[in-house]
């Protein structure tokens, strides 16, 4: 089986102790997300996400079970008629390698607490504060994201599990701000993998 963003002419190689490795395209979240329909203020450590789950999960990110990458970028979008880049603010990207026990249950704008249960499965940090717009019939706003090394290195969970090859996301609120009612947001990913 493929992995999703490879090219073909790409993933038949063999990487295998070999210096390098394969760079894909911006993979998308396996869903994007749509905020309720409110415009409540965001307040730090609440958690940006749907009113079922704020996890993001992007599927076969890894090329095998343990595998490692060099994350190369984060990418997130919010869509919505008349949206405007003030209704995203400074959000934490939280990047784990299994899905992490605080996201059992976690909806928009519920606390996100740290927890040591989680500590082993986590990968890093990614933030986001500059919000970018085009024109004034443009419905989506965009942000690219500055990691806290650069470019951090990651690794896949080594467990035989299904989905060990997963990466997850969860996008938390550094401080105020008020998004718009019902906007989607959507996550992209990209790694040097090998």
């Amino acid at each position: 089986m493929a992995l999703f963003p490879l090219s073909s002419a790409f993933a038949a190689q063999q990487h295998i102790g070999q210096v390098g490795g394969l760079s894909n395209v911006w993979q998308p979240a396996d869903s994007a997300l749509t905020r309720p329909a409110n415009t409540t203020a965001y307040a730090a450590n609440q958690a940006i996400g749907s009113g079922t789950t704020a996890l993001f999960k992007f599927s076969g990110f890894f090329r095998a079970n343990g595998g490692s990458a060099l994350l190369t970028g984060l990418r997130l979008v919010a869509s919505l008629s008349g949206i405007a880049a003030s209704n995203m603010g400074a959000i934490r990207a939280h990047l784990f390698n299994a899905a992490p026990s605080i996201a059992a249950g976690l909806v928009d704008q519920g606390a996100f607490n740290t927890l040591l249960a989680d500590d082993l499965l986590k990968l890093g940090t990614v933030d986001f504060s500059t919000w970018n717009i085009g024109g004034g019939g443009s419905n989506l706003i965009e942000s690219y994201g500055a990691p806290a090394l650069s470019p951090p290195p990651i690794i896949g969970a080594q467990t035989p599990a299904p989905g060990a090859r997963d990466l997850y996301m969860i996008l938390v609120a550094t401080g105020a701000f008020t998004p718009a009612s019902g906007q989607t947001i959507q996550g992209y990913a990209s790694a040097t993998v090998d």
